[in-house]
């Protein structure tokens, strides 16, 4: 896989079968949890709008592994955006999930009376989720929202009922919040990145690592039972979408 942003330097990494499939159920059981408190038991109809390279860690998951019995409709986020809305009104998807560029879009057709669905859940992930992207997908679906976080790295975490704050897999990582200067930082102050060591990946080891994210570790326990690390909201290192003058949207993944 190959890093997907548009910051910093791209990286190339490499997984052995077992560490790639420890890779996605590490990122599912964050989503499935969440899916199932909201949904059931049932699988639902879900649509994913984000990447369609196959280097790309949205696709290529999605390209192996599948959450079992689940029908899971992907649609690429470099599509116009009238025909994402035009598969979408067609497929009626219990969840909804994608970029949180692409989702912010989507509420602007809910808005415009073009997109009619009905989501129960609806899932942003690869961008941070801005507080105005999760207020307008309150305003159009008025249902939760779970804001996942995927790395080409390995690293993976999920929100969970609390909504604000995302937890991660760090009993897959060792996962050190730095500021500018590399020194650590206690939980409650603003890391300006991370440094991670991976546990479970032999092809490819990372050993303190540097992730530019910018994260808060908070330290308080979860009311969802979930002991893993939990940090607030990301608000750092967002991809922008260009934005033509009364034009169209275009997502970055397309340059």
């Amino acid at each position: 896989c190959a890093s997907g942003g548009s910051s910093g330097r791209r990286g190339v990494f490499v997984y052995g079968l077992d560490a790639w499939a420890t890779v996605f159920i590490s990122y599912l059981r964050f989503s499935a949890r969440l899916t199932q408190e909201i949904v059931g038991a049932d699988l639902p109809t879900m649509a994913m709008i984000a990447a369609d390279k196959a280097t790309h860690m949205t696709s290529a998951l999605g390209q192996t592994f599948a959450p079992p019995g689940a029908v899971m409709h992907r649609l690429p986020a470099t599509w116009p955006l009238a025909r994402i809305v035009d598969e979408l009104n067609a497929l009626q998807p219990v969840v909804v999930q994608g970029y949180a560029t692409m989702i912010h879009q989507l509420t602007h057709e809910v808005a415009a009376g073009r997109l009619r669905i009905a989501p129960r859940l609806v899932g942003t992930t690869s961008e941070p989720l801005l507080p105005e992207i999760r207020a307008a997908i309150t305003a159009s679906w008025n249902v939760p929202v779970f804001n996942g976080f995927g790395s080409t790295e390995g690293l993976m975490g999920g929100s969970c009922r609390a909504e604000r704050g995302i937890h991660l897999s760090d009993d897959l990582f060792v996962i050190e919040p730095v500021d500018a200067h590399g020194d650590p930082v206690a939980p409650g102050e603003h890391a300006a990145k991370v440094y991670l060591t991976n546990l479970y990946n032999l092809t490819q080891p990372l050993i303190r690592y540097e992730l530019t994210d910018e994260m808060t570790v908070m330290d308080a326990p979860c009311p969802c039972g979930i002991a893993l690390l939990r940090i607030d909201d990301l608000q750092g290192r967002w991809d922008d979408c260009f934005v033509y003058p009364g034009g169209p949207t275009v997502h970055p993944l397309t340059f």
